[in-house]
């Protein structure tokens, strides 16, 4: 049994890129109508379908905890299939590192659907966008951070950063907290091939109580901080997996 689930996790690997690629093409074309909602179609065809080609099932937990309106999802990020899961449950704008925007046509695509290109290296940058994004903010927008600032080796909170707070505070957005577990077991970080030790895996996304960030300022940024971090840990840790 396990060589059938390598193979099938190794042929839906060589066409991934070849997934990765058509929807990519499609999100530029998309981007020709105007309409976002051509966009996030095409985004739902790309996140759920690569869920579906490597087993992947997702358990969602307490969605009445997501706004209405605009709104700073952050979540913990061990693998590239925590992404897709948190997508697939709710359309939103990640913030990706700015090295991936210079892959031809996946970078374009990522910048037509509004991708915030994240320069890790260089705050000033990092806050440039978050300001950028902040005036042309439109009604509805959502985004999506991992305030880890990376991606977790293990199923662990690593130290917050406090740009995605700040963002959300210059913003004026209310932050909603998402604990994902089971990314991880699907694809670590180092792998190359997803879920080949599994015919199928589930992820977990819980929706927190959002947070208003507005009774927050830039010089109080660290309290939010704390209290968002002390919020994610006592589920995390709740968890069989977490720690």
């Amino acid at each position: 049994m396990k060589i059938f689930i390598f193979i099938r996790s190794f042929v839906m690997m060589a066409l991934f890129p070849v997934l990765t690629a058509v929807c990519s093409l499609l999100m530029l074309v998309a981007a020709f109508t105007g309409d976002r909602k051509h966009l996030i179609q095409v985004g739902h065809l790309w996140t759920k379908t690569s869920l579906k080609m490597f087993g992947v099932r997702l358990k969602v937990i307490d969605p009445e905890n997501i706004p209405a309106g605009n709104c700073l999802f952050l979540f913990n990020h061990t693998s590239f299939f925590d992404v897709f899961a948190l997508f697939s449950v709710v359309p939103v704008r990640y913030g990706a590192k700015i090295e991936l925007f210079s892959i031809p046509i996946f970078g374009s695509a990522m910048r037509a659907f509004g991708v915030l290109p994240i320069a890790r290296s260089n705050r000033e940058e990092v806050f440039r966008v978050y300001k950028q994004v902040t005036d042309t903010m439109q009604a509805g927008d959502r985004f999506a951070l991992s305030p880890e600032g990376g991606r977790s080796v293990e199923e662990t909170l690593l130290p917050f950063k406090t740009g995605p707070f700040v963002f959300a505070i210059q913003a004026g957005l209310p932050i909603v907290p998402v604990v994902i577990h089971g990314a991880r077991d699907i694809m670590p970080k180092g792998t190359l091939i997803p879920n080949r030790n599994k015919w199928s895996t589930e992820i977990e996304v819980r929706f927190l109580p959002a947070v208003d960030s507005t009774k927050f300022s830039y010089e109080t940024r660290s309290e939010l901080v704390d209290l968002v971090f002390k919020q994610m840990k006592v589920f995390f840790s709740s968890h069989p997996n977490g720690k």
